[in-house]
């Protein structure tokens, strides 16, 4: 008698255990699918972040464009040689000028 009661308390006590062990994974899997769930939502957020950034920056260069052709409108074009250098045709201009007095001879 004492034998087979304590068969069937060790079965009931594995057959518990099992169950036990078997919520446990359940409920591990479960936790891991909300962990999914959160991290994909994170991922999303961040996503659209760095689209709004995009967008943004676009709009921003687009901004930029057309201040950039206003300003170039109403100003008058940098000419490269504005760094105190003379251009090919007025250097040809001051060559064939005779010399005036009280100017430099040469450039």
């Amino acid at each position: 008698m004492w034998a087979s009661s304590a068969l069937t308390d060790g079965k009931n006590l594995n057959k518990k255990r099992e169950k036990k062990e078997e919520e446990e994974k359940e409920e591990e899997k479960e936790e891991e699918k909300e962990e999914e769930k959160e991290e994909e939502k994170e991922e999303e957020k961040e996503e659209e972040k760095e689209e709004e950034k995009e967008e943004e920056k676009e709009e921003e260069k687009e901004e930029e464009k057309e201040e950039g052709g206003k300003e170039k409108k109403g100003k008058e074009r940098k000419k490269p040689w504005s760094n105190g250098a003379l251009s090919v045709k007025d250097q040809s201009m001051l060559a064939s000028e005779p010399h005036k007095p009280g100017m430099p001879a040469s450039v």
